[in-house]
């Protein structure tokens, strides 16, 4: 793929900053740089990227949205969009979950492995005990 792109003076004396100090020369630089980009646009999606471009929004200004409201509710826009079962972490129980299937179902577990497995007798009950907002089923 031989595609010009447009460099700016400072990113091109950045680069040249850091490819003096680093092995290899700006060209090596930019390559990096590309793939990092690559790989960043694989891992949120190609249709997700596509829309941050078209809205004409900066990566910078994504990543300083990360730890604000914005950022949490296109986070769980995104989540609410993947297939079930969810998981939600039960609050105050940092290796506790509780998965919500298709239907609506909700059960308590711990992931074991990458198996989740469900709480069951007198480990649910003190939970429920200590969570009371956990109206859960015990079962799958």
């Amino acid at each position: 793929m031989n595609k010009h792109i447009t460099v700016t003076l400072q990113l091109s004396d950045d680069t040249a900053a850091v490819a003096a100090s680093d092995e290899g020369g700006v060209d090596v630089q930019v390559q990096r740089w590309l793939q990092l980009g690559r790989a960043v646009a694989r891992s949120i999606g190609a249709e997700c990227s596509d829309g941050f471009l078209q809205r004409g929004k900066a990566v910078e200004g994504l990543i300083a949205e990360v730890n604000q409201q914005a950022g949490r509710d296109r986070l769980a826009k995104y989540l609410e969009s993947q297939p079930f079962p969810h998981y939600e972490q039960v609050s105050g129980t940092p290796d506790v979950y509780v998965r919500i299937d298709e239907n609506g179902q909700r059960s308590v577990g711990r992931f074991v492995g990458r198996q989740f497995e469900f709480v069951v007798g007198q480990e649910l009950e003190e939970l429920s005990t200590t969570r009371p907002d956990l109206l859960l089923d015990s079962s799958p």
